[in-house]
């Protein structure tokens, strides 16, 4: 109540000021708000999380060429093994060293 507030001499008047207490700039002596209230910064938003790349697809399978393989080594083997056996009844058939134990199985051969 001075000179230079332009208040009466004796005058009262009530302290403005931030009543908010949650504001940063609350004044506890300040019985009338005057609309100075300062609030902190909203906490920032959790960052997002990173979308995971997607995995490329599972390269193409061509099962059929699996089996073609599988096809041609029985093939081959069985191509061979009638070669073998041929060779060695060829290379018997003059020695005279084959003998047909089992009359009843006459795919059977011995040799000695």
């Amino acid at each position: 109540m001075g000179d230079n507030d332009n208040t009466p001499y004796g005058a009262f008047t009530m302290p403005k000021g931030c009543t908010d207490e949650k504001a940063i700039n609350y004044d506890p002596n300040a019985l009338e708000d005057d609309g100075s209230c300062e609030y902190p910064a909203p906490p920032a938003p959790p960052p997002k999380p990173k979308p995971r790349p997607t995995p490329p697809p599972p390269p193409e399978v061509d099962d059929c060429s699996d089996v073609k393989k599988m096809y041609q080594i029985i093939i081959v083997t069985l191509i061979a093994t009638f070669i073998l056996l041929l060779i060695l009844i060829l290379l018997n058939k003059n020695k005279n060293n084959i003998e047909n134990v089992n009359d009843e199985n006459p795919f059977v051969i011995y040799l000695n």
